[in-house]
């Protein structure tokens, strides 16, 4: 672990260099960004409302509140919230020192079901009728003791004050989407969880137009909503009186040792490098460019490292491209997917994630039959975890996992983050790190203008002088490529993956287009220790 808090020494003034140079930030450019969101997301609220009116009939729901979204989505009620809780024992709880949520009650499928049935109610559509009582005002005069009109009026009893008056429609019709919730682990005190996460896991599995179409604008309705506060407003507050954007960054907030950073969060925008705010990032100087330097696939080696998996090895020696390939698989099953579409799910796998459609499933069970040394690997970790209560890194970190336990069926609790942690924390906390301290020493030692202004998950973002366009690239690609020497100086360990890099260029940081790569293949293969590496694993 000592290699490790040295690597953060070192990486802690790069970081404050890079927060005090700041990105230069098109102002017309997030002007006109800015009211492309406002109106997408106006466009979106109004067609949730007018779905929201079809199948829920005239009451008022909102789509910020989580009982009214649960509804909608569920067709269903808790009239008793406590004994809701009761059932699913939701809530949290001290474990270890830590507030901690309760874990769920373990129920099979059927058993799920009818409590389901039991503890809530079924809603139908409702239909809205003017208050009789009051006209529709909402208020009634009442009287005092000796039949005077008393002087305030007061709120009609009978609609609260409404005015209207909500009736079942006749015939009865069932009201909301009706989708149908899947295990207790989707419950919530709301009655189910309405969540970005899991409205994306229910689209997975809605079949009728209405909910799919539903469940599809909440989820871009979010994402918008989440770009316009964390990136437009985020970058518009954070613009200092120099002109410029000072990103903070943070060392240790993320459990697996990666970077975080605020005002904005860029580590918390969507990857591949198609996210629109990055066209608002320019350079700052006339006729300078935006130098995005990326280690391409690196979480996919990585896996293919640390498990020493033969065939992840020899795709990855035959230039297989894994984000292509799951998009065929999953094409093929009927889920038409892009490349750039099949990037989270080539990842899932790697981190121990199995749940989805029938054509992700299938891709799932397909990754591990192919990759077997990946599989037995992710095994090994959940074993360790048990029995030893943490699990290490060759680098010397290490996480802890001290409830770590085994099921009746074998599965092993906190799976999920026993084998995602090993890949993010040795690809985008150890290597990425080693390669900004790599790409800082080469930029210092040639003495350059340019400077490092951002590093997102496994790429150095560079403001590049316009004198240095065509230098930048090959000095920060050839630093990036070659930082398994680093790793062997650091942490006493050899690699025997190799690292590719691509390095892009462009106006802003969004509109880029490749001008160097490379990879440290042909070297390793050069050193007789990877050759007999390579031949034991």
């Amino acid at each position: 672990m000592q290699a490790v808090m040295n690597l953060m020494h070192e990486v802690l003034p790069i970081l404050a260099e890079m927060e005090t140079n700041g990105s230069a930030v098109d102002l017309e450019a997030l002007d006109k960004l800015e009211a492309e969101y406002l109106e997408e997301k106006e466009q979106l609220e109004g067609d949730l409302k007018e779905i929201v009116y079809r199948v829920m009939g005239n009451p008022h729901y909102s789509l910020t509140s989580p009982d009214d979204l649960s509804r909608i989505l569920f067709s269903r009620e808790v009239p008793n919230k406590k004994r809701w809780k009761s059932v699913f024992n939701l809530g949290t709880e001290v474990k270890y020192g830590r507030v901690v949520a309760k874990r769920r009650t373990r129920m099979t499928r059927k058993a799920f079901i009818n409590h389901v049935k039991a503890q809530t109610r079924v809603l139908y559509k409702k239909e809205a009728q003017k208050c009789t009582e009051c006209d529709g005002q909402g208020k009634t005069q009442l009287l005092k003791k000796n039949g005077e009109p008393r002087k305030n009026l007061s709120r009609c009893v009978y609609c609260g004050g409404s005015g209207v008056l909500y009736f079942d429609k006749l015939p009865r019709e069932l009201a909301g989407l009706g989708l149908i919730p899947r295990s207790p682990a989707y419950v919530s005190a709301n009655g189910f969880s309405t969540s970005h996460a899991a409205i994306e896991e229910y689209l997975k599995y809605a079949k009728h137009p209405d909910a799919r179409e539903f469940l599809t604008k909440m989820v871009r309705l979010s994402a918008v909503s989440h770009y316009l506060s964390n990136f437009v407003n985020g970058i518009r507050k954070g613009i200092a009186p120099d002109g410029y954007l000072h990103t903070r960054y943070m060392q240790f907030v993320t459990a697996t040792g990666r970077l975080s950073s605020r005002n904005p969060n860029y580590h918390n925008q969507p990857r591949g490098g198609t996210f629109p705010i990055r066209s608002v990032i320019i350079s700052r100087w006339e006729g300078g460019k935006i130098t995005d330097a990326d280690e391409g696939q690196l979480e996919f080696r990585i896996a293919a490292e640390l498990s020493g998996c033969k065939i992840a090895l020899k795709d990855i020696l035959d230039g297989v491209d894994v984000h292509a390939r799951t998009s065929d698989i999953l094409t093929s099953e009927g889920q038409e997917t892009d490349r750039q579409g099949a990037k989270s799910h080539t990842f899932k796998p790697l981190y121990g994630g199995s749940s989805g459609t029938k054509a992700e499933q299938t891709y799932y069970k397909s990754f591990l039959e192919r990759y077997t040394g990946i599989k037995r690997w992710h095994d090994k970790l959940c074993d360790g975890a048990v029995r030893h209560g943490y699990i290490s890194l060759p680098s010397g970190r290490v996480y802890n996992f001290p409830s770590a336990s085994r099921f009746s069926n074998g599965s092993v609790s906190g799976r999920t983050k026993i084998v995602n942690y090993p890949v993010q924390g040795f690809a985008t906390a150890d290597i990425m790190l080693l390669a900004l301290v790599e790409v800082a020493r080469v930029l210092k030692a040639h003495k350059v203008q340019s400077i490092l202004i951002n590093t997102v998950h496994d790429s150095i973002v560079i403001d590049t002088h316009p004198s240095e366009i065509a230098l930048i690239p090959r000095l920060v690609g050839e630093a990036m490529v070659n930082v398994d020497i680093q790793v062997k100086k650091f942490f006493g360990y050899v690699m025997s993956v190799p690292l590719s890099v691509e390095v892009k260029q462009g106006d802003n940081w969004l509109r880029t287009e490749t001008v160097w790569s490379g990879s440290n293949e042909e070297r390793l293969k050069k050193n007789w220790y990877w050759r007999n590496k390579i031949t034991l694993v």
